[in-house]
């Protein structure tokens, strides 16, 4: 998939205008971890929940990041198996001139789903996930995803945020988010 395609304006301007819903600062210690309660929305990513690391003055070997819904929300199959959510990664870029931008397309896109496995509702990548250089992550479970952090040819990754959403049954669903600099 051409991800500069499949991605619109209205989500590009999101990314780059929004005010982060939950913010790590670069102070913050990791592993840090919080859950979005629906309904969530952001003046600039209407019906769509924006988590934004700063990675200022960290000196990470990787960034990770987990997404799960939080325990014993979907109490049954079908809801669990109607469930799905979207990601989009978005990383800022220090330029050697002083400047920082963020990317136009996203780093990583995904979709995932519900998968059932009694007595819960797991979770499986459908579309994309990166876990490392080139790797793919399609396991059951929380899914993992992976940001390049590493110094990129046009600068210094300084921020990476993520556009999130989720929906089962035609309404939002809450969700857990983690950061993370070890696999």
């Amino acid at each position: 998939m051409d991800k500069s395609q499949s991605n619109s304006a209205e989500e590009v301007n999101c990314a780059a205008a929004a005010e982060a819903d939950w913010l790590v600062s670069a102070e913050t210690a990791l592993p840090v971890h919080t859950v979005a309660e629906a309904p969530y929305s952001n003046a600039a990513c209407p019906n769509r929940f924006v988590a934004e690391i700063d990675l200022q003055n960290r000196v990470l070997p990787n960034l990770y990041y987990v997404r799960t819904w939080p325990d014993g929300f979907f109490r049954n199959k079908k809801a669990c198996e109607r469930a799905t959510y979207s990601v989009s990664v978005y990383r800022k870029i220090a330029d050697a001139a002083g400047g920082e931008e963020w990317e136009r397309t996203p780093f990583d896109e995904y979709r995932f789903g519900g998968v059932w496995k009694e007595p819960a509702c797991n979770t499986k990548n459908t579309d994309g996930g990166l876990i490392g250089p080139g790797r793919i992550n399609d396991a059951v479970g929380d899914p993992l995803g992976w940001v390049d952090i590493s110094e990129q040819p046009t600068g210094r990754v300084r921020a990476v945020r993520l556009i999130l959403s989720g929906t089962s049954e035609c309404e939002q669903t809450p969700f857990g988010i983690q950061f993370r600099s070890s696999f």
